[in-house]
């Protein structure tokens, strides 16, 4: 069977997952020189606050090496910073710069703008459906995952 006209549910969304992906990278996150894992590094101390590195595997999965490589890339364009921690003087935490916070909130009204893009092609009716599958879903994976939800 061709891949393209498989009318299973969850690889066509898989698929779309990663059309979707590809267009975020191009319109979202390079215009910024960001990817998008590191954007997520930045939402994640954003959100929850300083955290330590192997803390991030939790929300993005993936190696401590791939992870260390993005840390090290958003630190040298000054938009984190790694500093000791209070609690452990050998553990290290990364917080969020100033120029870091405004990268993340213009990023953010980019990706609403791109969002707001598509929604609006859709009715509220079906974006109550899509959102109750996602819904479904996550619940699904959160079973299965060894990832957290952001």
């Amino acid at each position: 069977m061709n891949i393209l006209e498989d009318k299973s549910l969850l690889r066509r969304l898989a698929m779309t997952a990663a059309r979707m992906e590809v267009h975020a990278h191009k319109f979202i996150f390079e215009p910024f020189n960001l990817t998008m894992i590191g954007a997520k590094i930045m939402f994640i101390i954003k959100k929850y606050g300083p955290l330590k590195p192997t803390d991030f595997l939790r929300f993005v999965g993936g190696t401590i090496s791939n992870l260390t490589q993005r840390i090290n890339l958003l630190e040298r364009n000054g938009y984190i910073t790694r500093s000791a921690s209070d609690d452990d003087g050998r553990s290290v935490i990364l917080k969020l710069t100033p120029k870091g916070d405004q990268l993340l909130n213009t990023l953010i009204t980019t990706a609403d703008k791109h969002i707001s893009e598509f929604e609006k092609q859709l009715t509220p009716e079906e974006i109550k459906v899509f959102q109750n599958i996602l819904d479904k879903l996550n619940g699904m994976l959160d079973v299965h995952s060894c990832t957290k939800r952001i």
